[in-house]
C-alpha cells in the first residue's frame, strides 16, 4: 500500500512491554482497518519486547518495528515513530493499554463529520488483570454530548496532582497539523509530555473534538510512571509549562496565559514541596519532615 493510502499510523513506544505490548498491538489489529500501520519503537527493552514484536512484523506488514540504541524516554520513542510515520492521522497507544475494537473508526466518523484536527474520546479505567473497568476520565466533567475544545477549556481541565487531566485522553491527530508547524513530543520530561504537547496543537490553531464515548482502556498498574511522580518530575514539568506560558503571552492568548500562571504558582506553592516532604519522610528524615512542616503548615491537611 502506498503512503498516500495510509489513514492511520497508530504508535506505540515500548519499554520492557513483554507482558502487555501483544495485548496492544492484537487490540490495534482487531481494528479491522487495512489502511493503518502500526508502528513499535522498543527503547531499548532488556526483555523479550523485541521477539515478541518481531513476530508479529513477520506476520503482519502492517506492523513495523524500530529500536533505539539506548532507553531515551517515551516522547523521545514517540518522535521517532512520528517522523516515520505516513498516515494522515496519528494515534498514541501505551503498550500496557488497549483499543476498543471499533475505537479508530468512530473517532474517524467524527473526524469526518466535524473536520476537526484532533478527536479525542474518554477512556475507561481499568486495573491490570481486571475484565471490568472501574471507572472513566471524564466522569466527573458534566459533558452529555460532543464539544468543541479550546485552548482555555482545555488549560481549565488540566489539574495538576489529579487523576482526570485532560493530559491523560489519547486524541486522534492530523499528521498534517504536527508536520506544518514543527510539532513533537517534549523530551526531558517523565511527567505532563502529552499535556504540553496538546497544549502547543492547541496554541497552533486546532480544532478539537471532544467525544463523551470511551474507546480507550487506559490499564492501572503499580509502579507505572504516572504513579510514580517525584518533586523533580513537577519542576522539569513547570518549567516546561512556564516557556509555553510566555509564547502564549507572546501570542495574545493572555486569559489562557494568566489561567495557566495560576496554575504554575498552585505547583511550585503546593505540589513541588508536598512531594519533597513525602520524599524526605520516606528517607526516614523525620526532624527534616517537621521543620519544613513548620515552614508551610499549609502542607498538613495534605498528609491527613
Amino acid at each position: 500500500m502506498s503512503a498516500d493510502a495510509l489513514l492511520v499510523s497508530v504508535i506505540i513506544p515500548a519499554f520492557n512491554a513483554e507482558s502487555f505490548i501483544a495485548r496492544a498491538i492484537d487490540s490495534v489489529l482487531a481494528q479491522g482497518m487495512t489502511n493503518l500501520e502500526i508502528i513499535v519503537v522498543d527503547d531499548a527493552s532488556t526483555d523479550s519486547t523485541v521477539s515478541i514484536v518481531a513476530d508479529y512484523q513477520s506476520r503482519h506488514s502492517c506492523v513495523h518495528l524500530l529500536q533505539q540504541a539506548s532507553n531515551q524516554g517515551v516522547s523521545a520513542a514517540r518522535n521517532r515513530a512520528l517522523a516515520y510515520a505516513s498516515g494522515q492521522w496519528i494515534a498514541v497507544l501505551d503498550a500496557d493499554d488497549y483499543f476498543h475494537p471499533q475505537r479508530l473508526l468512530k473517532m474517524l466518523e467524527v473526524a469526518a463529520a466535524s473536520h476537526a484536527d484532533v478527536v479525542a474520546d474518554d477512556l475507561w479505567r481499568i486495573e491490570e488483570g481486571q475484565l471490568l473497568p472501574y471507572g472513566r476520565l471524564l466522569e466527573q466533567l458534566v459533558i452529555g454530548q460532543q464539544m468543541d475544545v479550546s485552548l482555555s477549556d482545555y488549560l481549565a481541565n488540566f489539574k495538576p496532582g489529579s487523576a482526570s487531566s485532560f493530559g491523560l485522553l489519547k486524541p486522534l491527530i492530523r499528521r498534517s497539523l504536527l508536520r506544518d508547524n514543527g510539532l513533537s513530543y517534549p523530551e526531558g520530561l517523565r511527567l505532563g509530555e502529552d499535556f504540553i504537547f496538546y497544549a502547543y496543537i492547541l496554541l497552533a490553531g486546532a480544532s478539537f473534538r471532544l467525544m463523551v464515548e470511551p474507546y480507550y482502556f487506559y490499564v492501572a498498574r503499580p509502579g507505572s510512571l504516572t504513579k510514580s511522580r517525584t518533586s523533580a518530575d513537577i519542576q522539569n514539568l513547570c518549567a516546561a509549562y512556564d516557556v509555553f506560558v510566555q509564547r502564549m503571552f507572546a501570542m495574545g492568548e493572555e486569559e489562557a496565559a494568566r489561567l495557566a500562571s495560576r496554575q504554575l504558582a498552585y505547583m511550585r506553592e503546593r505540589q513541588i514541596p508536598l512531594l519533597h516532604l513525602l520524599e524526605v519522610i520516606r528517607r526516614g528524615g523525620l526532624f527534616l519532615a517537621l521543620k519544613l512542616l513548620i515552614q508551610r503548615p499549609v502542607l498538613l491537611p495534605a498528609l491527613i
